[in-house]
């Protein structure tokens, strides 16, 4: 069979204005890249303090991240193309730790105090050979820090149909994660090492409706197994603190359409994108992304986004327990409780010939009013954080 050479209708489709950052990602079996690209972002995280009326810590303060990207796309023979991420955070601050009953009957939150600093380093390859109309591509990757290691593989079959208007894809990945939390010998109740494992099942459908809109949609599945709690929270229970207890398996199911249109007379671009997760914990959460990429002439472009967010919480999640469970499981991560959460950004790109600039903010709201299912009281850990990036973009032919 032979390579195909020729850019197809999705190839030429993500070449267009249409094609908003990291859409070529979505159309894996239009033929090989031609030209190599190099994408570097560095970027300032930073968490507010938790209020003053919500803990009874002294300090308040929590994570400041400090994150490098690093992306290389680049052709291998006339039949395949490598990618290689790396990624580099240097976290310090506080985070959560447990929460106790208020005098007024709401919780409080303890922080663990600013003691907490690590950094993590992460390497993702893979590689993609393409034949006339499909094309398979192989992941790995490893994820390092401190106290915790995970190592991953993936592989994914992409197949083109309908004269290249269509696509389908079905991927497969498997990770085993590694745990060695710190100071495990101050804490009695803190396992030394323990392991966890994700297997993730995925298909994919992608269709060009037009030479405007493209839409894409998949569904995946997920099973995670092995030591699935926290083990630096712990949780009040009957007057007592006892160490964070989750069930050891979890399943989840997740649905993905993804919409983008190229409005000619605006010379700009909009991006829907709504995802719907479900799981065996009792989560249930809705994500919805708005994004719109506006061309201006020089080469500029400004692009807002809008995400707004809801989840359900989890059967085993309460602030504090006045008696312990049937099943023995609890927690008291804001992660796992009700809640919503809006975020709002905008970032600047100019285009220098074959180079890119871009600067973007976004601000990160959450509360537990924002989401759409009830909760008897809000978690006082959820986060309030922004986020502001540096992007450079290079394409070599």
């Amino acid at each position: 069979m032979k390579t195909n050479l020729h850019p197809s209708k999705l190839a030429l489709l993500t070449a267009s204005a249409l094609a908003l950052p990291a859409i070529s990602q979505h159309l894996s079996a239009a033929g090989p890249s031609t030209t190599s690209k190099i994408k570097m972002h560095v970027g300032s995280y930073q968490e507010e303090d938790i209020q003053e009326e919500k803990t009874l810590s002294a300090n308040r303060g929590r994570y400041d991240v400090d994150i490098g990207q690093f992306y290389l796309l680049t052709p291998m023979g006339e039949r395949g193309e490598f990618t290689l991420n790396l990624a580099y955070e240097k976290m310090s601050g506080a985070s959560p730790w447990f929460t106790l009953p208020g005098l007024d009957g709401e919780a409080v939150q303890i922080m663990s105090g600013a003691t907490i600093a690590d950094q993590r380093t992460d390497t993702a390859l893979s590689y993609k050979h393409f034949w006339e109309s499909f094309a398979l591509q192989f992941n790995t990757g490893l994820s390092d820090e401190d106290d915790y290691r995970a190592k991953n593989l993936g592989i994914s079959l992409h197949k083109e149909l309908n004269k290249g208007l269509t696509e389908v894809a079905l991927a497969f990945a498997y990770s085993r994660d590694k745990l060695s939390p710190s100071d495990s010998e101050l804490f009695l109740d803190r396992v030394p090492s323990a392991d966890k494992y994700l297997q993730e099942f995925g298909a994919t459908l992608t269709q060009v409706i037009n030479t405007s809109t493209i839409v894409q949609t998949s569904l995946n599945y997920e099973r995670q197994w092995g030591f699935l709690s926290d083990p630096y929270k712990v949780v009040f229970v009957e007057n007592s603190i006892l160490p964070d207890s989750r069930p050891d398996t979890r399943h989840a199911v997740s649905w993905t359409t993804d919409l983008r249109h190229f409005v000619d007379s605006a010379n700009a671009a909009v991006k829907v994108k709504y995802r719907w997760f479900s799981d065996s914990w009792g989560v249930n959460s809705h994500t919805l992304d708005l994004q719109w990429h506006q061309n201006l002439p020089g080469d500029w472009a400004i692009i807002p986004s809008l995400r707004v967010y809801s989840q359900s919480q989890a059967n085993f999640f309460n602030n504090t327990f006045s008696e312990s469970t049937t099943n023995f499981f609890h927690s008291n991560d804001y992660r796992l409780s009700a809640y919503g959460a809006r975020s709002v950004g905008l970032e600047v790109r100019k285009k220098f010939g074959h180079y890119a600039l871009g600067l973007g903010y976004k601000k990160y709201r959450s509360a537990a009013e924002y989401s759409f299912s009830k909760s008897p009281s809000e978690a006082p850990g959820l986060v309030d954080f922004s986020l502001l990036t540096l992007k450079l973009e290079m394409e070599f032919f």
